[in-house]
């Protein structure tokens, strides 16, 4: 059976792991949260709940991805800006210079 999966051109196929899917999550989560142009409580609590859970997950460049998406946003979740701004530098610096999600929380 395993050879008709490769006869039928599955064999190129390079299984996914964990960390990949992580990341592609991450990223479509956090790409569907900034298309909306405003969140009510719960929408942000679902997506910090999912975010803070990934975060800790996946490379700095989907970090990155997700800081600078979400820096300027005003409905970001505090939780997940704590901890993008605790990050790398590389990572906290759109988060520190630009969030007002963090300002308005000091």
């Amino acid at each position: 059976m395993h050879d008709n999966f490769r006869d039928a051109g599955f064999g190129e196929f390079i299984s996914s792991t964990q960390q990949m899917r992580d990341s592609a999550l991450l990223r479509a989560t956090t790409e569907l949260f900034v298309q909306e142009l405003i969140h009510d409580r719960d929408e942000i609590q679902r997506y910090e709940e999912l975010a803070t859970h990934l975060l800790a997950k996946v490379p700095d460049g989907d970090r990155g991805y997700v800081t600078e998406r979400l820096a300027i946003r005003l409905d970001a979740p505090l939780g997940v800006m704590r901890l993008l701004a605790k990050d790398k530098i590389e990572i906290a610096q759109p988060v520190l210079e630009q969030s007002a999600v963090l300002s308005e929380s000091v």
